[in-house]
């Protein structure tokens, strides 16, 4: 029984190091919630987000230690001599161990172009979400989309989900302040939701000290038309989730840690709040 047990510790681990060697091979870059700016740089990103179940989910089982939702992107430039066009896209995995499934997201393509001046530079961004994701996979899509609920197209199931959106920062010395603003369209009849039109929004505030970056953000959006507030999909008409956080960035591989926390009470039920973790490769 010991041996069994130890070879399964050796697989897990054999896993989990081939995972992490062959995400550069696989791979928007982003924040915690938010997007980040197009670089001159490629950039890919593996972001995991694990949840911390409420004691009324699942009678008060647990996830394992690698269950929670993944996203895998690329942010890439496209006029490399300015960095002002970037292609983005991202793939999101949802893994929940209490029910030995794996959902997989819809698959993420998108633009961005940046515009900057001296002080202050804005980003407009178009995309979309394909729908390539399960949609048969309830009991996952209840712990997923709690997690990262203002970014609930990932999870969505079969869906497209059309959007644009702006983003604008301005730097202050070590300070820096910005906001996004955004419409989103979902459509289609074998996702979890029902199809909806809505407003999205973000405000961060972050703060640079030697080689750390230390970052709050609280991002969100309004329902304007369509089903909302439908126990059976957990889509609330006004949804805020709020993280801070910190990166190193500094080199070819720059961390972060973060805690994020839904602010929408309904949304709790299942999900109290979560540890994210980010390993962002510069090329």
């Amino acid at each position: 029984m010991i041996k069994m047990q130890q070879k399964k510790l050796i697989v897990k681990g054999i896993i989990v190091v081939m995972f992490f060697l062959l995400v550069p091979l696989f791979a928007s870059a982003q924040w915690f919630l938010m997007p980040e700016w197009p670089g001159d740089r490629t950039r890919i990103t593996l972001k995991f987000l694990h949840p911390n179940l409420s004691a009324n989910y699942y009678y008060q089982k647990d996830l394992s230690l690698f269950s929670g939702i993944y996203d895998l992107s690329i942010n890439m430039p496209i006029k490399s001599s300015n960095g002002r066009v970037n292609i983005e896209a991202s793939f999101p995995i949802a893994v929940n161990s209490i029910k030995n499934e794996t959902m997989r997201g819809n698959f993420y393509l998108g633009i961005q172009w940046k515009h900057s001046r001296k002080k202050t530079h804005s980003i407009t961004s178009i995309g979309a979400y394909l729908p390539t994701g399960s949609d048969d996979k309830w009991p996952t899509y209840f712990i997923a989309m709690p997690t990262d609920p203002v970014n609930f197209p990932k999870y969505a199931g079969k869906m497209w989900d059309f959007r644009v959106n702006y983003l604008s920062y301005a730097s202050l010395k070590k300070f820096e302040l910005g906001y996004e603003m955004g419409l989103a369209m979902s459509i289609g009849d074998e996702g979890y939701i029902e199809p909806i039109a809505y407003l999205r929004y973000g405000f961060y505030g972050a703060f640079r000290t030697g080689d750390f970056t230390f970052r709050t953000e609280l991002a969100g959006f309004i329902v304007l038309a369509g089903a909302a507030g439908d126990e059976d999909t957990s889509i609330e008409p006004f949804t805020n989730s709020i993280a801070v956080g910190v990166r190193y960035g500094r080199g070819a591989i720059r961390p972060s840690i973060f805690y994020t926390r839904c602010l929408t009470n309904k949304l709790r039920y299942a999900v109290k709040d979560a540890l994210g973790f980010q390993l962002q490769f510069v090329l």
